[in-house]
């Protein structure tokens, strides 16, 4: 009876530490289901590898490089629609877990704009009103983890994780000529306004059976349900110069502290065939306003028209992940690791497209196609994901469609952590989008 009562008292304890972490600050731990560096929107630039800072020649500038808005020259309204389908394979370490697979897929509005330019004697301006879907949050993952405690008796865990949500803002921008050759602009970001891109919920579930068999034991279930509202300003100053055949573009996105509401509600039930007194059933609610501190960031842009028809550029971009801090009564953590490690890695992307049209008296056809490495953070490393995409585009009068496609993919990645298991996983992802932008 002391060993069973062991036995349940370390069950209990396991469960409760992965379910009921929200008490302390160990278990809150985000992770991204999109690219968690900030890039920008529309399909045109996505075809060109998303090397679009020194770019930003249409309607999706404000959210590239506001300062690209000068160069639109008549009053214009645009839509992006996006599809996104990622796939992770996982193999974990740690346990004896069964290898699984995660995917994903969802349509959205992932872009919407109005733009209009002016002037103030000989000073060109534009100001512009912008929709933009940043982040996607919605992951969901089944697995079964198998092993012994340390008193030697076996285990079964059928574990269980899903989490939804979205970041969106609403971002109004302007931008002044401020010379022939070189702009300044302005973005205002307000995230959270969307209720459908405020924030995100997580549910995680564990069945444990110990001993399983005839003998059973234990019988344990656990279920842990976290939502977090989030809300927040922030700004983008871009610049932008025209030198001969060259554009140089320099985006700044800066930190910005969100309120971040946080519920969270966790259920601790066990059943015991052969001995009812360890029968239980325990629930812990937990709510508690936060404060994230979203990390700065920054690129610089270069661009090459080689004729009329031919362009090339390329970006490279900077994000400060390790300052990327959720504030809670406990104590402060990085939502990359779930924990106080102060090692998460700040990331550096490249990337390099290219355009050529085709132009004819009455329409003008683009082909495009880009390359990009786009690594994820992580404690002490980054995992190394890659990518390339196509697109092409058509303008007919005032209307402008564009069409692009990217893969990013990674292999063998290390160090990702699927509640406390280690696991190796590649990860496919496609996303897919459609703009029309109709001049006026």
């Amino acid at each position: 009876m002391k060993k069973l009562l062991t036995g349940a008292a370390l069950t209990a304890a396991l469960l409760w530490s992965l379910t009921a972490g929200a008490q302390g600050i160990l278990y809150q731990r985000v992770p991204f289901a999109s690219t968690p560096n900030p890039v920008g929107s529309g399909a045109r630039a996505v075809g060109w590898g998303g090397a679009f800072i020194a770019v930003a020649d249409d309607a999706t500038a404000a959210s590239w490089n506001p300062a690209g808005l000068v160069q639109l020259i008549t009053p214009e309204t645009s839509v992006a629609l996006s599809y996104h389908n990622r796939l992770e394979q996982l193999t974990f370490e740690g346990y004896n877990a069964d290898a699984e697979s995660a995917s994903i897929a969802a349509a959205n509005l992932n872009y919407a704009s109005a733009v209009y330019p002016f002037h103030v004697g000989e000073v060109n301006m534009v100001a512009s009103l912008n929709y933009q879907r940043l982040y996607e949050f919605d992951r969901s993952l089944k697995y079964t983890v198998r092993g012994a405690n340390s008193l030697g008796e076996n285990f079964i865990q059928d574990r269980a994780f899903d989490q939804s949500g979205a970041l969106t803002t609403v971002t109004p921008a302007f931008a002044i000529q401020i010379t022939p050759q070189w702009a300044m602009g302005l973005s205002v970001n307000f995230w959270g306004l969307d209720s459908l891109g405020g924030g995100w919920d997580q549910q995680f579930q564990v069945t444990e059976t110990l001993n399983p068999g005839l003998a059973t034991k234990i019988r344990s279930w656990s279920e842990n349900q976290e939502s977090y509202e989030f809300s927040g300003v922030n700004y983008v100053i871009g610049t932008h110069l025209k030198v001969q055949n060259f554009t140089i573009g320099a985006v700044y996105k800066t930190s910005f502290e969100a309120d971040v509401k946080y519920r969270a509600k966790n259920e601790l039930s066990q059943f015991a065939p052969f001995n009812p007194a360890l029968n239980y059933t325990s629930q812990f609610n937990q709510n508690e306003d936060e404060t994230l501190t979203w990390p700065e960031s920054y690129g610089l842009g270069v661009a090459y028209r080689f004729s009329d028809r031919l362009s090339f550029a390329a970006d490279a971009y900077s994000t400060r992940w390790s300052r990327y801090i959720l504030h809670t009564k406990n104590g402060d953590l990085n939502l990359i690791t779930g924990d106080q490690s102060t090692n998460v890695q700040d990331t550096w992307q490249a990337r390099a497209g290219a355009e050529y049209l085709w132009i004819t008296p009455k329409y003008v056809f683009a082909l495009r196609g880009g390359a990009f490495y786009d690594p994820e953070p992580l404690a002490d490393q980054v995992n190394q994901f890659y990518g390339a995409a196509v697109g092409g585009g058509l303008v007919y009068q005032n209307l402008v469609l564009d069409a692009a496609l990217q893969f990013r993919w990674a292999s063998d990645l290390k160090g990702e952590q699927v509640e406390n298991v280690q696991a190796i996983t590649n990860v496919q992802d496609y996303f897919g989008i459609v703009s029309l932008i109709y001049h006026f």
